[in-house]
This record gives structure tokens, sequence and C-alpha cells, in this order.
């Protein structure tokens, strides 16, 4: 369904129930009173839904489904990320709910395409937004944070994604393996160059054995940090000399939510290459915490399509 079909049909919505201003009224009421009235509206929809209406609504709900990926192939995969990451990062439990709005707040994600709930909150939708906040609140202590050392934090979540994508491949829920690093500008870039180098390392080392392959794709910004990243990148991967570095001059200035540098990470096994993460400096932390020192490098990897590729190739020990 298109935006304009969507408006099309609210205003439909709106002129049959004959209040013109209804979502401008309901918009401004306090978090609480909206969540008091969207309650007894979902009370009085669920009072009238019957087994045969769930079970049937089960059978067509995307939202629903279980995911196509066998759980101990999707299990193996979470393994070999979990220990690819370094031992000075913290693990957290991430809450399957996100505060309402902080996708639209910090990634500029359309409302479209997030769930959210009659409560003030989200489903999580993407594990890095919900870390940025733990940074936040980590280095929230002004005085504190300019001798702190840099915070590492990690996660697996299972997210789900609202908009609908043309392929039929596409993944509504999936498992994605989060990593953010938190931590001061300093001297000679050397948060950037290092957290950066940290944060490829651990893709390397999570599948470097399973793949046939592993290329990063690289977008810095053009300026000499920007080439000092790259060259640091370059000589990453010439030290690995399992992983191959590519340059996309264009990524960076023509989107809106990375600064400074973004990478994707992709990976080829039985002849097929996929992409595998996702990841670049933000300015999340900088605008939580009002302190344009602070400096934040998120990453993701969604699990579920390398768990698939490496059953199929042979990759994974699942067997049915």
């Amino acid at each position: 369904m298109t935006m304009a079909s969507e408006r099309a049909g609210l205003r439909k919505i709106i002129a049959r129930l004959g209040t013109p201003d209804v979502v401008e009224r309901l918009a401004d009421l306090p978090a609480s009173e909206l969540s008091t009235v969207l309650l007894e509206v979902a009370r009085a929809r669920a009072s009238g839904v019957a087994p045969v209406d769930v079970q049937r609504r089960y059978r067509s709900d995307r939202f629903s489904r279980p995911a196509p990926v066998p759980f101990r192939a999707l299990r193996e995969v979470e393994d070999l990320f979990i220990e690819a990451v370094p031992a000075n990062a913290r693990w957290v439990v991430t809450s399957p709910l996100a505060v309402f709005g902080v996708h639209a707040a910090l990634g500029h994600v359309s409302q479209d395409w997030v769930v959210s709930t009659v409560r003030a909150n989200e489903v999580a939708a993407d594990p890095t937004a919900t870390l940025a906040l733990e940074a936040a609140s980590v280095r929230a202590d002004s005085a504190r944070r300019r001798n702190a050392s840099v915070h590492r934090f990690a996660t697996i979540q299972r997210v789900t994604r609202a908009q609908l994508y043309e392929s039929p491949d596409a993944f509504v829920h999936f498992s994605i393996f989060g990593l953010v690093t938190a931590g001061r500008s300093q001297p000679s870039n050397r948060f950037d160059v290092e957290s950066l180098i940290e944060h490829l390392a651990v893709f390397e080392r999570a599948l470097s054995r399973r793949v046939d392959s592993i290329e990063i794709v690289l977008s810095v910004s053009d300026d000499p940090n920007g080439e000092q990243l790259l060259g640091a990148v370059r000589k990453y991967c010439a030290e690995t000399r399992t992983v191959a570095v590519s340059v996309d001059a264009g990524r960076l200035p023509s989107q809106q939510y990375y600064r400074r540098a973004c990478f994707k990470v992709h990976a080829s096994a039985g002849g097929g290459r996929f992409e595998l993460a996702d990841g670049g400096f933000t300015d999340w932390t900088e605008r939580l915490l009002d302190d344009r020192h602070e400096r934040l490098l998120i990453s993701g990897a969604g699990l579920d399509r390398p768990a698939l590729v490496l059953r199929e190739t042979g990759g994974s020990e699942e067997a049915s």
C-alpha cells in the first residue's frame, strides 16, 4: 500500500466517524491518557474474537507466522557471533519493546516501518537504537564521561519490520546481532580508527571460516579523516588476507543516517553473495547527551539470511 492510498483510506475513515480532527485530538492527549483510550478499544475488539478467528488470522498474518529459518541453524550462527565479540564488550538482554519514537528520533525511520503498540512503546526494529540509549545512560554524567573509557555493548535481538518489501524472500521478523561502541573524540582520529577496525574484525572472525569470501564496502568522508579511515581498513584487510575492501564514494553523501564513514559487509558462499552487515558512525549519543565530543559507532548483522545460506551450502550442521 502506497502512502497516497493510506492517506486516502484515512480520509474515508475520518469522514465516516464524523470527527474531522480526531487524529489531532488523539495525538495531543498525554501518553497515559492515549494509552487508556487505545487499551479500551483493544479490549472491546478482543472481546469479540473467537478461537476460530485467531486460527484464521494466524494462517495469514505476516507478523505472527514463524520464521523460515530452522532454529538450530540460526542458533549456530548466533554462537559464531557470540564467540567473535571481544571480552571487553557488555552483552545486553534487550527488551522486545522500545521506547515509542526512538527509531524515528534517532534513525529518521518512518513510523509506518515500525509496529507501534497501544502503550508508549513500539516493537523493537533495530537493536542498535536501544544499545545507544543504554550507552547514553551509562555515560550520562558529564564530568565522568570526559575521562571515561570506551563502552562497548552487544546483543542479539529478534526484531520486526512493518514495511512491505517486493521480494518474497524478505523477512518480517528476524534476528539481528547489534554492536555499538561509545566514546569521546580523540586526537589523531583514534576513536574512529580503532572502533571501526574492531567492528570489522568481529564480522571477519564470525564467518571467515564458514564462507568463501568477505568484502567490506566502505564509504568515507572526503577529507583527511576519511582518507585515514580508508587507509586503516585497507591495512587491516591486507593483514588478514581473508577480507577484500572496495569503496563506494557515493553512499555516505547520499544518506542522512551515518556520519564520517559507513560500511557494508558482503559474504559469498556456495556461488551466491549476500549482505551480511551494515554499520557506520552516528551522532546519536552526541544528540542524546547534548555533547558534541561524544562518538558512536553502530553495526548490525541480520542472522537469518546467513543461517539459511550456510545450511544450504553445508556450512551449518543443521540437518533438518
